[in-house]
């Protein structure tokens, strides 16, 4: 069996079809080469070495999976752009009931396993994400049952405090922190799934010099991670303590 894979223009960004025996000479359009079945390994590791971003789709459906965590809590969240006739709108959509086990990923919405696979033209090692359907919103009710392979590249979170979306923040490094910067790094966490600012505001006065925001969504409560929600929370009682 052969695993297809579409790169363009050998950017990071890569879209594998893997098609199983059941489907056949199915074909997908797009300049594919093949990569050998035996090239595609299970890879195993350490539960946070899994975490990270991976990467699906091109061009204008281009999206990301993003997972991390810690010992407790893992969060896998599609991050996608959609198209609303003129513009293009970010999306979120956090998966519930996240688990990784022995290099197998679980969620209501999608399973897979990680593996590593070898490129055909470079011979690349690419680590990557074998979700049993597609993410790819483009190529869904296609194939489905061979599912698509992201590759796990860089993980890029706007602002100055990225850590407050990946991780749950202490007590010791927020209480070090001044009223000022508590406040932007709060605010921040809003900002980053597209927040309105009161307009004319301190918050949109600064947003708006940010060149990766764009005001979009009047309520973005419930795009909030668990891991947000903790750190807001403890921002919050950082802030009124400093008061």
């Amino acid at each position: 069996m052969n695993v297809n894979y579409h790169m363009k223009n050998k950017l990071p960004n890569i879209l594998i079809f893997l098609f199983c025996s059941l489907i056949g000479s199915s074909q997908t359009t797009g300049d594919l080469v093949d990569i050998e079945q035996q090239n595609i390994k299970t890879w195993k590791t350490d539960k946070e070495k899994y975490y990270g971003t991976y990467s699906f789709g091109f061009s204008e459906n281009e999206s990301e999976l993003r997972i991390f965590g810690n010992d407790t809590i893992t969060i896998a969240q599609h991050k996608y752009i959609s198209w609303n006739g003129k513009g293009w709108d970010k999306k979120y959509i956090t998966f519930t009931n996240v688990k990784i086990n022995d290099s197998k990923f679980y969620s209501d919405q999608y399973n897979g396993v990680f593996i590593k696979f070898k490129t055909y033209d470079e011979g690349e090692i690419i680590e990557g994400l074998h979700l049993e359907k597609y993410l790819t919103f483009q190529y869904r009710g296609k194939n489905e049952k061979g599912g698509e392979i992201g590759n796990k590249n860089k993980t890029y979170i706007e602002g100055k405090y990225p850590k407050s979306s990946t991780s749950i923040l202490s007590y010791n490094y927020l209480n070090s922190l001044n009223i000022d910067k508590l406040n932007i790094m709060r605010n921040e966490i809003f900002a980053r799934y597209g927040y309105k600012f009161k307009e004319g505001g301190k918050m949109n006065n600064y947003f708006s010099n940010q060149d990766w925001y764009y005001g979009q969504n009047k309520n973005v409560n419930e795009l909030l991670t668990i891991i947000e929600r903790k750190n807001i929370i403890r921002i919050k009682q950082i802030e009124k303590e400093k008061r």
